[in-house]
């Protein structure tokens, strides 16, 4: 016989779980309309779970991006504002110094335009000095440190971008330098001359001049491996192969011949290239840049004959007119007054007015046309036009030349005191033809001998001008096939330059190597970026330069090693100007104040300091457009992407979720309603049982 017991049976069991699953279900709809999130805890979607985790951890770092770019932003925006300020304070400076361009100004209004030109430079000196969200910017501390720089070789550095180690001392040749008198040997000697390829045994005497020496070497070049330069009173010796196993060997068999840069024995060794950790600049300047340059020879202190004449330089144009009773030094002056308009100044050397440019290389010009009167122009291209040189270097094992023009051949003769020390007789033999023997005397001029030389010309084609202690020979063509020789018959006579041997051809116009304006190169060597410019005149190695950081450094990528650097360099009075000078030197007291004849000298290192603004700004807006404005852009674009990722995993649909718990909860009070109609039957089912029995009343 069965029995009703209080055990449950399959439907109660069935409706409890339903139960249960409707209450969790519409629990779970309630936290995510709670929190509004699909994923509360890894249970939820334990694979979902981790997609959104790696998501959201992007997400936080993409986040902390943006956050350090807004940073960048702020210092950026605010450098922008401050440089626009010193660009004002510029502008006053070139305002107040053109007022008195024709030296207009009362003595009380040029004190004025002084005292407004000292309160500019020092506001300027002020924003130099300012800090911009905790942080100097443009007093160079901002900009890379430059370890090793000479000021008397590298007049200016920038550096844009770094990557890793470069050389730090370039491969070099062995070389021995033996300084001479007048372009002649001091003393009669015989020595022998080894290299890595051999020896060579010869005699010198004091009638050996040093383009003679040269020449004697460089024909054994193949038995010796050394090859020689004569320049001046110098000689250099050097062997053709480079590093630590090149050499030269001095052997003074007899005699005297001295030569420095070798050890006792005289030795001179080559070196190896080395290399650091940091990027560093190495090499030489093979070539100095040179201005360009015109000489009136007024044959006495005044000048010789009413004229007027347009100067045009690469700045601009004036026109010029000078007369009899002006002296030479009252017709620089005025070219001068002018020298911001054309940027070409003059200066007087005994009786010779100068025309230089104020920048060097192949983009300065000097011309001077005469539109009434006389003014005869010599040197530069023969035609009253003349134009400069850029420099050449080697750099870090490449070597830069720039765009070259066709050039005439030269050659020079040079005497310390202006006046030639020997009797001499020669020839000259030019692209037209040979001259007939040319004597000069010793205590001739040089422009005695030019006179001598230009009677000639017409037979030659060979040219001669006066530039201080140089006696300058130049083909009047151009070109490889323009080629001068000077033979010395009688006497002594030294010539420098050419091929070291008293033959010189001009150069062909050549697409050289690398971008260079002047002494200014612009050095791309992979994503090493910078610009050097090294000092006027200057030739030869110059010391390693190491570069070092200081530069703004900013995080503007999620890979926190990946930085992107800002060199910010430093617009202090002191700093900005260029070839005509400083901006501290326009303050009272110093080498250019007072307005008045310093006026147009003013308006050119004005415009020199906004050159150097300009490139500044442009750095600075570059960095602000390019790299703050690209890395904002990419992070906002991540950080929807990411935003989009996310929501479309966890993500709640507010509608959907809220039918969904109805849903629930209706299951859950048809759970319940069922559960206790059941129970209700239970119930009844036991009171009929006990009616049966008779158990019940």
């Amino acid at each position: 016989m069965s029995r009703i017991g209080a055990t449950l049976n399959g439907i109660e069991r069935t409706l409890l779980n339903r139960l249960a699953d409707s209450q969790s279900a519409a629990n779970l709809n309630a936290l995510r309309l709670a929190t509004g999130r699909k994923i509360n805890a890894a249970k939820d979607d334990p694979s979902a779970f981790i997609a959104l985790s790696h998501f959201e951890t992007e997400r936080e770092v993409v986040t902390r991006t943006l956050s350090n770019v807004a940073a960048a932003s702020s210092m950026v925006s605010k450098t922008q504002l401050a440089l626009d300020q010193v660009r004002t304070q510029l502008n006053t400076i070139r305002t107040k110094a053109l007022e008195d361009q024709d030296q207009a100004l009362s003595p009380a209004q040029r004190t004025a335009n002084q005292s407004a030109i000292d309160a500019a430079i020092t506001e300027i000196n002020r924003l130099a000095g300012s800090t911009i969200d905790g942080r100097r910017v443009l007093d160079g501390s901002a900009n890379f440190d430059f370890l090793g720089r000479n000021g008397a070789q590298v007049s200016d550095l920038a550096v844009y971008q770094t990557d890793g180690g470069r050389q730090t001392l370039v491969e070099k040749q062995a070389e021995v330098i033996y300084t001479g008198a007048d372009g002649f040997a001091t003393a009669a000697a015989n020595l022998t001359l080894t290299g890595n390829g051999g020896s060579v045994t010869f005699s010198v005497t004091t009638n050996s001049s040093l383009a003679q020496i040269a020449a004697n070497v460089n024909a054994h070049t193949s038995t010796t491996g050394l090859v020689a330069e004569a320049s001046g009173d110098q000689l250099a010796i050097r062997s053709t192969a480079y590093g630590d196993n090149a050499f030269v060997d001095v052997n003074v068999n007899s005699g005297a011949f001295v030569v420095t840069g070798a050890d006792a024995s005289g030795r001179a060794e080559g070196r190896n290239a080395e290399h650091g950790v940091l990027p560093s600049i190495a090499g030489t300047v093979d070539r100095a840049a040179e201005r360009a340059r015109l000489v009136h020879d007024a044959g006495g202190g005044t000048i010789a004959a009413n004229a007027t004449f347009t100067l045009t330089g690469d700045r601009g144009s004036a026109s010029i007119s000078v007369t009899t009773v002006d002296t030479l030094a009252a017709a620089a002056t005025r070219i001068n007054l002018e020298s911001h308009v054309t940027g070409v100044t003059a200066a007087v050397d005994g009786n010779r007015l100068l025309l230089e440019s104020v920048n060097y290389g192949y983009n300065a010009e000097v011309a001077v046309d005469v539109t009434a009167g006389t003014f005869a122009a010599t040197g530069g291209n023969g035609d009253g036009t003349a134009n400069g040189l850029n420099a050449i270097a080697t750099i870090n094992g490449v070597r830069y030349s720039g765009n070259q023009a066709a050039a005439p051949a030269k050659l020079v003769h040079t005497e310390s005191s202006g006046t030639i020390a020997h009797n001499a007789t020669f020839t000259i033999a030019g692209p037209d033809g040979t001259s007939t023997p040319i004597v000069v005397t010793a205590g001739n001029t040089l422009s005695t001998v030019a006179g001598l030389i230009n009677a000639q010309s017409g037979t030659t084609g060979v040219g001669a001008s006066v530039d201080g202690t140089e006696l300058i020979l130049s083909s009047e063509a151009t070109g490889y096939e323009a080629e001068i020789s000077l033979n010395v018959t009688a006497g002594k006579f030294a010539i420098d330059g050419g091929n070291g041997d008293g033959t010189a051809r001009g150069e062909e116009a050549v697409a050289g190597s690398g971008r260079v304006d002047g002494n200014r190169f612009f050095v791309t060597d992979n994503r090493f970026r910078y610009e050097i410019e090294f000092a006027g005149g200057f030739s030869g190695e110059f010391d390693t330069i190491s570069v070092e950081s200081g530069a703004l450094q900013f995080a503007l990528a999620p890979d926190v090693q990946q930085r992107s650097t800002l060199a910010v360099s430093s617009v202090h009075a002191a700093r900005l100007g260029g070839l005509s000078g400083k901006l501290s030197e326009l303050a009272t007291g110093e080498a250019f104040s007072g307005l008045d004849a310093n006026a147009s000298r003013a308006i050119r290192i004005a415009d020199e300091a906004l050159g150097d603004l300009d490139r500044i700004e442009g750095l600075v807006d570059g960095f602000a457009n390019a790299t703050i404005g690209s890395s904002a852009a990419l992070m906002s674009a991540f950080s929807d992407q990411l935003d989009e990722n996310i929501d479309a995993i966890n993500e709640v649909d507010e509608t959907e979720e809220s039918l969904l718990m109805s849903k629930n909860e209706e299951l859950i009070n048809n759970a319940v309603a069922s559960l206790a109609i059941l129970s209700q039957q239970r119930s009844s089912i036991l009171d009929l049982i006990q009616q049966a029995a008779g158990l019940s009343s």
